[in-house]
């Protein structure tokens, strides 16, 4: 014991301060792990979904593709704005774009269907799914018109080669 209070001054300091430097080095480790966890849900909540799909016209030349995007980081089912996104595609090798618009809507969980008139025409409709249905099940009988929040028409130009919006 007499050699250990004997020790002086300069080696009791420098043993305190690599204890300190294992504590801080041990505090950094830490608060950096919880700024990672932190970062990650932070992330995992900036997500959205959406749902999709497409349907190809009766004569196999145009297909109609559609999207339906929720609120970034909110239940797609929730009552939150989304975007519902469409294009309709020649199909030839190349998949030439005719048409393409994004539309914003206020609703909860969501679907859409389309109805091909020929190539030349399309009806597309957007949908606000009622409680207790599944959106994969949401055709054209199984929903109410009430629940209707999209119904938009398109008719194929030929000499220009695109599909336009008809207005109501």
């Amino acid at each position: 014991m007499l050699v250990e209070t004997q020790r002086s001054p300069k080696l009791l300091a420098t043993g305190t301060i690599l204890k300190l430097k294992r504590v801080s080095q041990g505090f950094g480790i830490a608060i950096g792990g919880l700024c990672l966890i932190l970062l990650l849900l932070r992330l995992a909540g900036c997500s959205r979904t959406y749902v999709g799909g497409y349907q190809v016209s009766p004569d196999k030349k145009c297909t109609v593709w559609g999207r339906i995007y929720g609120a970034y980081g909110r239940p797609f089912v929730e009552h939150t704005s989304k975007t519902f996104s469409i294009y309709i595609t020649l199909d030839d090798p190349g998949q030439t774009r005719v048409f393409q618009k994004k539309y914003r809507v206020r609703g909860g969980d969501m679907g859409w269907y389309a109805t091909w008139i020929e190539h030349t025409n399309l009806v597309v409709v957007l949908t606000e799914i009622p409680p207790g249905n599944d959106w994969r099940n949401a055709g054209r009988d199984a929903i109410p018109k009430q629940y209707h929040l999209l119904e938009k028409i398109y008719t194929y130009d030929e000499k220009a080669r695109v599909f336009r919006e008809v207005r109501k």
